[in-house]
């Protein structure tokens, strides 16, 4: 009963782990893409900006 109890409390604290891990993962992916989009000399909020723009289609 003891060890049943510590392997779901193991489990549980893997998949805390690997959930929080995930959405740094998320987060890193979406910033080297923002940063791929951005002009050589050009500042993120200049970036972030011209997207803006773009996006209206203007």
């Amino acid at each position: 009963m003891l060890a049943e109890f510590i392997g779901h409390l193991f489990v549980g604290i893997v998949r805390v782990v690997d959930g929080i891990l995930g959405v740094f993962g998320v987060f890193c992916a979406l910033e080297r893409k923002m940063n791929e989009g951005s002009r050589v000399g050009e500042s993120p909020m200049e970036a972030e900006n011209r997207r803006g723009w773009e996006s209206c289609g203007l």
